[in-house]
Order: structure tokens, then sequence, then C-alpha cells
């Protein structure tokens, strides 16, 4: 099923012949807010519904038609370092390129993954999609993308062309879907918002969690609000060890309240 409600794809999806015949959620853009009440937006709300939950998969764009998200029934929403091993697992196979484009807030599974198993090189990019487009452009990497759910592939972040190519790999070879989704991501994340200004101290604070190869570390600022946002990427297994670093060292500089990854 596509879901390009509120948003611009309302526009042109029904001329693009591999989307014609999927079933459809559309409600034409409404020339206010570009990305409000997008599908994207509004995706993992959705599939808590029945009619979603009869659906095997799901594509579902944002406002303006340049980020995607794709989820499977008893999954739920595809992480997009899983999607872009998807796309890399298809692509790969005819094509010399040995690296890809991620940005500096990808999961660090991903990173290792592509290190010890594919010997594919990961280069990180400054988060922002001309970012990582000019740096695929300069490496002539295979793919480039962003954790929000835009993905470059052939010089251009373009949802519909992204769309395009996770069905092709479906309707020829839905075992690489399959093979990739029953991987384990082994790196939880937690966020955090904090006032601009701390920079310095924060990472003075916090350098000790950077040296633990079982922790990353990532505290940049926000694009559009005004706030430091701090992800932190642990092992699982050292759940207890984050509890005591986060009490020992994060409460020194802020009463952190760490929420889940919404990615907009």
């Amino acid at each position: 099923m596509i879901d390009y409600a509120n948003g611009s794809v309302s526009n042109y999806i029904n001329k693009i012949k591999f989307l014609s015949k999927l079933g459809k959620i559309n409600y034409n853009y409404n020339g206010n807010n570009i990305n409000s009440n997008s599908g994207s937006n509004c995706l993992n709300k959705n599939l808590k519904r029945k009619f979603f939950k009869s659906k095997k998969y799901c594509i579902a764009f944002d406002g303006d038609g340049d980020r995607v998200l794709f989820s499977k029934k008893n999954y739920g929403i595809i992480e997009s370092e899983k999607i872009a091993l998807i796309f890399i697992n298809y692509l790969v196979k005819n094509n010399d390129k040995n690296s890809i484009i991620g940005t500096e807030i990808t999961n660090p599974w991903l990173k290792e993954y592509l290190r010890t198993k594919k010997q594919i090189k990961f280069i990180t990019s400054k988060v922002g999609d001309r970012n990582v487009i000019d740096k695929k452009d300069k490496f002539n990497s295979l793919i480039g993308f962003e954790t929000s759910g835009h993905y470059c592939i052939e010089n251009r972040m373009d949802g519909t062309y992204t769309a395009g190519l996770f069905l092709k790999i479906l309707k020829s070879n839905e075992n690489i879907i399959n093979d990739v989704l029953k991987l384990k991501i082994i790196y939880k994340e937690k966020i955090s918002n904090h006032p601009l200004g701390s920079e310095k101290k924060i990472k003075r604070k916090l350098n000790k969690i950077k040296k633990n190869k079982n922790f990353y570390l990532i505290i940049r600022k926000s694009i559009w609000s005004a706030y430091l946002r701090l992800y932190l990427f642990y092992k699982k297994k050292y759940f207890l060890n984050l509890n005591k670093l986060e009490k020992k060292l994060l409460s020194e500089i802020f009463k952190i309240k760490f929420k889940n990854r919404k990615r907009i």
C-alpha cells in the first residue's frame, strides 16, 4: 500500500505505472504545512489501524516527496539502516563501488556490519540532504542516506525513485528483504535535547563514554530548533553500565529524561 496523504506526491503518483495498481491512501495536498498529516509522519500511529494491519507492506511519503518510510506486517517500520542495507545487497552484485554515505547519527551497527561482513566502506557525512548528496558524488559511492528516510540513489533524493527500487527488489527477490529484517541491530539508541551554549561542558564531561567501545556518543546542533541533540548508542547487554554512567556523568550536567527516537 502507498500512503501519500496530504502531500505533493498526490499530484503525479497516478501517472507512474509501477505504482498504479497498488492500494493507496490519497488526500490531496491542502496547501498549508507541506508535512502536516503526511503519510510518513503518521505511519507509526496508522500501523495500529485495522486497514493498515491488513497490508503486508506499506510505503509512506512525506509532504514534499523526498523522504519515504517502509513497513512490513508483523515487523513494523523498517529501520533506515536496514533499508539502506537492502539496497546495498541488491545493487552491489552488479556494481564495483565499495562505499556508501551515511550521517554521523547512523546507528553504528551498520558501520560495523559493512566493515566485517561486506567489506564496504562507510563514509560519514554531516546531517543534511545536500551534504549527503555532495559526498556521494565526491566519492562515487553506491548510495547515500539519512536516518530520517532520505535515500540518495543516482545522485538525487527522490522518494518515488526509492519506492520504485524497493518494489523492484520485492518483485525480483523478496528474500533480500527478509534476510536483512532477520538481522539484529545490536546498538540501542537514546536521544536527549539540551539548551545551546553547553557544547564544551557536555563534551568534556562525557568524554569517558566516547572512550568506551560499547557506547557511541554524538552531540550536534539541531538543524531546525535552537537546542543541542545528544545521541547515545549502547549495546543492550551494557544497559546497567549505561545507567551508572548516566547517573554519574549525565546528571552532573542536566537532569536528562531520555526520549524514544522520533525521526522527522
